[in-house]
Order: structure tokens, then C-alpha cells, then sequence
């Protein structure tokens, strides 16, 4: 990183608050890297970003009052330059699809088949994410 260039701001969005506070301590020692927040819901997470308008969200997908798609859709609205990623250690074929109160938006379901349609094709990595929120802060 240049003396010009300011750090990529992170906001990490996960439940499993072992696994995202190792991941704050990874990236604390990356050069050119704040860690802005950790929070372990989607609730919390809207307030984060809204306070710290990160550069990239690193977000788990099963969090207890949403998912990390539910997390990009409004990261989108909102914060449209920001990066998001979305991690998850599950097979997405045995995500749960059932509609979370009666929600009607397209389910877990649709989304794993895509996945698994275009995960032959297409790799995604934080160094990726790192070029594109580097090039929208200039």
C-alpha cells in the first residue's frame, strides 16, 4: 500500500463469534487493512455499516435473523460501492430453503442451484474484492 492510498475498510458479519474473531485477527495483520467492526447478526450488521461505510463486508450466510443475501440485497440499496462476500461452510445443497416467516423472496433453494451452476466457472477471492473497493475509493 502507497502513502497515499487509505486502508480497505472491513466490516466482518458472522455468528460464530470464535470464527469471526479469528478472522478479525488475520486481517489485522494484512497490510492495508482495518477492521472496522464485528457484529454476529443481520440487525446489527445494518447499523455497522451504516456507522462505518466499509469498503468490503465479509458475511457468513446463516445468521440467526437473516442471511448474508439478505445482507448484500440491502448492503446494495444503501451502500452500492461497498463489496460484498459471502462465506459459508455448508454444501449448498443441504441449505435449509424453508421461507422464514413467511417471506416470499426467492429461497435458498434457487440460490444453491445457481451456485452450483456457476461455481464450476467462477472464483471468488478477498484479493478480488480488495481491487474493486481499492479502484471506488479513488
Amino acid at each position: 500500500m502507497n502513502e497515499t492510498s487509505s486502508p480497505i475498510r472491513v466490516v466482518i458479519v458472522d455468528d460464530e463469534r470464535l470464527f469471526a474473531e479469528l478472522m478479525r485477527v488475520a486481517l489485522r495483520g494484512a497490510d492495508g487493512i482495518n477492521v472496522e467492526a464485528v457484529v454476529h447478526n443481520v440487525k446489527t450488521a445494518i447499523a455497522a455499516l451504516n456507522e462505518h461505510k466499509p469498503d468490503v463486508v465479509l458475511a457468513d450466510y446463516h445468521l440467526p435473523d437473516g442471511t448474508g443475501a439478505d445482507l448484500a440485497r440491502a448492503v446494495r440499496n444503501t451502500l452500492p460501492d461497498t463489496a460484498v462476500l459471502v462465506l459459508t461452510s455448508r454444501d449448498p445443497a443441504r441449505w435449509d430453503t424453508s421461507p422464514r416467516n413467511g417471506d416470499s423472496r426467492r429461497s435458498s433453494r434457487a440460490f444453491a442451484q445457481r451456485h452450483r451452476e456457476r461455481s464450476s466457472s467462477r472464483q471468488a477471492s478477498f484479493s478480488g474484492c480488495s481491487s474493486r473497493a481499492a479502484r471506488t475509493r479513488r
